[in-house]
């Protein structure tokens, strides 16, 4: 079917609705090596592929991240105190490119001028120059709060004696009695912990305290109920964004496509992922794939969990434990599997039936990607754990794995299709603890809950012992 390619926009529909393709062999299909796909809806349009908004919270996740580090944020505590602190916090997750007067378009968040803030968080590794250097260059209207499980839809978990609270497994805030508010709750606690910090005439404290690593909790859980949730739960869900139409909506795209897409930039994958290869995505964050001398954010940049997941398959003891190669392979047939049924209804259930399958190697994939990052988190830990009350600094390596294992934990509740059940989920939260622990004295039986924990994934995520040793 490569000839399919060399077709118009408009001779494609009225080709693929004669020939009846949705009884195709998705193994017989032959994909893209990119993922870039012409519009069957708007002959003028450059691309059907359109999914600027989730790249756009992406990087003010990534800007969070950098305030979070910065000096500039220590300055701002220490002369303008608490609150100004908190303000500039709010002004990536509450307000970021939306429509309040002091978003990242209008004012310059380190310096207050009446100007885009630059994008200082999303470092190239190429050494060329970005095509998006500014706040004012990526999508607008869009904030990391209004994305927020629990405020943007209900907690999946229902409290057992009233169905209109949520129940959210991982943490606890006391005055929370709807834990559908616990997430952004969550946040907006760990944002003033941090503002204490910064505030508080000691140099030489800023985001830590008592273990607490309070900016790993804060990026890492953002990362984790922000992208691979919505996937789970909205785009590659069969009774949601899998349910609809693949017919033209006056725009470059169908419904469908848009939601495939938008799944895909959820992952964080570069468009040429599949051409780069793990080794390469897992070295480096960007790269040129056009030609151009710059890297587009939008399609040659590869984000945080996808170059994760690709260091695993490349630390994996077996060549077969390849889950990053298998989920964008599976992008890549899925979409070309939507492209080729458009508007073509002749065998609805069965073309839907083999987009599911396309969408569960994905999610499976993506979810055992995510075990494996918590195997090798919890391999670390059980070394930088024996250095609490030893070594501050190993200590504080301790504090980043722990809040980044549990950060990512608390992802994993939002997939009801989950390999993890509610009760092991449970029980894994109870084995990493609740806080992170101070006292060297019960590092021994931390120990054995930490590999209580790792033997739970293990078996849940059907891991080899070779690769659990290699993580």
């Amino acid at each position: 079917m490569i000839f399919l390619k060399k077709l118009t926009p408009f001779t494609l529909p009225f080709l693929l609705a004669a020939c009846g393709n949705d009884d195709i062999d998705p193994s017989d299909l032959q994909t893209p090596d990119v993922y870039e796909f012409s519009s069957l809806t708007d002959s003028s349009a450059i691309s059907s592929v359109e999914y600027k908004e989730v790249i756009t919270r992406h990087i003010l996740i990534n800007e969070l991240n950098h305030l979070l580090g910065s000096e500039y944020l220590q300055e701002i505590g220490a002369t303008k105190g608490r609150a100004a602190v908190l303000e500039l916090l709010n002004r990536i997750y509450t307000a970021g490119t939306g429509a309040l007067t002091n978003n990242l378009v209008n004012v310059n968040l380190y310096n207050d001028q009446s100007e885009a803030t630059p994008i200082n968080g999303t470092p190239l590794q190429s050494g060329l120059i970005p095509l998006q250097t500014t706040f004012a260059d990526l999508s607008p209207n869009i904030n990391l709060r209004d994305a927020m499980p629990g405020l943007a839809y209900d907690l999946p978990f229902r409290d057992e004696n009233n169905s209109f609270l949520g129940e959210f497994i991982g943490w606890d805030i006391n005055d929370v009695n709807d834990e559908d508010l616990l997430p952004d709750a969550m946040i907006q606690s760990w944002f003033n912990s941090v503002a204490t910090l910064a505030s508080d005439d000691d140099d030489t404290t800023t985001y830590y305290e008592n273990n607490f690593n309070y900016r790993e909790l804060i990026v890492q859980f953002l990362s984790s109920v922000l992208f691979y949730p919505q996937a789970a739960t909205f785009h590659l869900n069969e009774q949601q964004g899998l349910f609809a139409e693949n017919i033209n909506i006056s725009a470059p795209y169908t419904e469908l496509q848009h939601q495939w897409d938008l799944a895909f930039a959820h992952y964080g994958f570069a468009r040429d992922t599949k051409t780069l290869g793990p080794n390469k995505v897992s070295e480096q964050a960007d790269y040129d794939n056009n030609g151009d001398g710059s890297i587009d954010l939008y399609s040659e940049y590869s984000f945080n969990f996808s170059r994760q997941a690709a260091l695993k398959d490349i630390q994996a003891t077996f060549v077969d434990t390849n889950y990053s190669s298998k989920t964008i392979q599976a992008f890549l047939t899925g979409r070309q599997l939507i492209d080729l049924n458009y508007i073509d209804s002749s065998q609805v259930q069965n073309f839907r039936s083999e987009i599911n399958i396309q969408a569960n190697i994905i999610l499976d994939n993506w979810e055992n990607s995510l075990a494996a990052t918590m195997v090798q988190s919890i391999n670390l830990l059980s070394q930088s754990v024996q250095f609490i009350e030893l070594d501050p600094d190993l200590e504080k390596i301790y504090a980043t794995q722990w809040a980044k294992l549990k950060a990512t934990t608390m992802g994993f509740q939002f997939n009801n299709n989950s390999q993890f059940s509610v009760d092991n989920l449970k029980a894994f939260h109870d084995y990493i603890g609740k806080t992170p622990i101070k006292n060297r004295s019960i590092v021994t039986y931390y120990l054995t809950d930490l590999f209580d924990a790792r033997l739970l994934l293990q078996a849940q995520f059907n891991i080899s012992e070779d690769n659990v040793n290699a993580w």
